[in-house]
């Protein structure tokens, strides 16, 4: 499944993120917010693409670690739950 991009024209796809590595440190709440909000407020992008991006970079990640066996994900119903679902998927 490509990385769907605020801005796909032609039919293009964005750039791969498989060849990035993760950062040395996880961003706190308040810094996730942030980049969140700049993304929907300068660069135009929709909540629906947060969310399917970060669930799909997340079902990478398992499958770059080797996990290839069954996995359990539990989504309630806050906004993480849409990544959840989108790993699950």
């Amino acid at each position: 499944m490509p990385v769907l991009c605020s801005d796909q024209r032609d039919g293009q796809e964005c750039p791969s993120y498989e060849n990035r590595t993760m950062p040395d440190r996880s961003l706190t709440r308040e810094e996730v917010r942030a980049v969140d909000r700049r993304a929907i407020d300068e660069f135009g992008m929709t909540g629906l693409v947060l969310m399917e991006n970060a669930g799909q970079g997340a079902a990478e990640r398992l499958i770059k670690l080797g996990i290839n066996g069954l996995i359990v994900v539990c989504a309630g119903k806050g906004n993480n739950g849409g990544d959840g679902f989108v790993i699950a998927r």
